[in-house]
């Protein structure tokens, strides 16, 4: 209490840190650069009141603690949110995601810096302020190939705003746990929570076919679909039955284990007795592919997603979402689903998975199937489908034809 009771008689903690950037760039001129910011004398002297907050090898290092203040008390509460809050102004992450992630490329792409970081902002003290690192400032000016040193500076005045800012809400909190204040107000700055988007995808695990000669509506616990018009006669045919009705939502949306029958027409799949119904009856496990919103991550993440693409050279293909957690029971979803921040968005998979294909089968499906038909061996579920689940896919025309005989 007594450093921060020392940083706020500082003249610049006592106003505001007044800093501004301003770019503009013209065929006939180039790059123009303005900036305002503090004289030095002002911005070293604000500096070393900071300094036990924002050196990490100092016990009062801010995170430090705040860690303290959330490990006492107790269970997660009101105090873990402020604290939580609390350390997302002091790093500045608030600004760049809710503000402007500067990037600043060098020769060696590996020595890429996003601006308005942590890293970058060390880089500048230990070259420039506390100390006069020679590795430190060769770093430093090395990402500035293209606008003036004087640019950064300023935006790592505006990051100081934000640490000052943190800074005072954390001395407020010690109060207010001390009992010196008996309330206080915060405002609260929330990550954006996981979006998490998925498919739902029926995987026949089990199939049972009988003939019976009961009404169809004393068969228990089974989700019954009458398709006496149609007369099934191989598999491959039931295949694409049962996924017509889970494509045309016929079928609940439903993650974990389920049961679903067909009430085919008397003689399909070579049952020859006219005087009994033929029933498929499936075991179905309703699995959940997902897989993070890319676009979400970013505003989640945006200073690891601009250091992967400037290190890279590379902007990631968002196009074909690859599956990031599969989930197959009731109470792993619910669990997943139930347990912390996370919005999810989950929807029907176009198809059904039986033995090693979806179905109905796309063309290119048939055609691999057909390949290893040809070589006499069984394929793999990823030697067919691979393993991406597309949300659009050529439906053949035959798929079409069944639909016009069952609604």
């Amino acid at each position: 209490m007594t450093f921060s009771a020392e940083l706020l008689v500082n003249p610049l903690a006592k106003s505001s840190i007044r800093a501004s950037l301003s770019l503009a760039w013209t065929l006939e001129n180039g790059l123009k650069v303005q900036t305002e910011r503090p004289p030095d004398d002002q911005v070293d002297a604000l500096l070393m009141k900071l300094r036990p907050f924002i050196l990490q090898d100092e016990p009062t290092f801010l995170p430090k603690v705040l860690n303290i203040v959330k490990k006492a008390s107790g269970r997660r509460g009101p105090v873990h949110k402020v604290v939580e809050s609390i350390n997302r102004a002091f790093s500045c992450e608030e600004m760049r995601s809710s503000v402007l992630c500067i990037g600043s490329y060098t020769v060696n792409p590996e020595l890429a810096m996003v601006v308005n970081s942590e890293e970058a902002f060390s880089t500048w003290l230990n070259g420039y302020r506390f100390h006069r690192d020679r590795d430190k400032r060769k770093t430093f000016e090395s990402l500035h190939s293209m606008i003036p040193q004087e640019s950064s500076v300023v935006i790592f005045m505006m990051m100081l705003q934000e640490k000052l800012k943190a800074i005072i809400e954390a001395r407020t909190l010690l109060e207010l746990v001390n009992g010196e204040l008996t309330q206080a107000s915060f405002n609260l700055r929330a990550r954006p929570p996981e979006l998490w988007r998925g498919l739902v995808l029926p995987c026949v695990d089990h199939i049972q076919v009988v003939s019976v000669s009961m009404p169809v509506e004393t068969i228990p616990d089974h989700t019954c679909f009458d398709c006496t018009r149609v007369h099934v006669g191989d598999f491959l045919a039931l295949a694409e039955l049962l996924a017509f009705f889970w494509m045309h939502d016929e079928m609940p949306l439903v993650v974990g284990a389920q049961s679903w029958a067909l009430r085919l027409a008397k003689g399909s799949l070579g049952v020859e007795d006219d005087h009994v119904e033929v029933l498929a009856i499936f075991k179905v496990i309703g699995t959940a592919l997902l897989s993070k919103d890319p676009q979400r991550e970013k505003l989640r993440n945006p200073e690891q997603s601009l250091l992967s693409t400037m290190r890279s050279g590379e902007i990631a293909d968002e196009s074909n979402l690859k599956i990031q957690r599969r989930i197959e029971t009731e109470d792993e979803w619910t669990q997943f689903r139930d347990s912390g921040s996370r919005e999810i968005d989950l929807r029907r998979a176009p198809r059904i998975a039986w033995g090693p294909a979806l179905w109905p089968l796309s063309k290119e499906s048939f055609l691999a199937l057909k390949k290893c038909s040809e070589e006499g061996r069984m394929p793999s579920f990823e030697e067919v489908e691979g393993s991406t689940i597309a949300l659009t896919y050529e439906i053949p025309e035959r798929f079409r034809a069944l639909a016009s005989l069952l609604r």
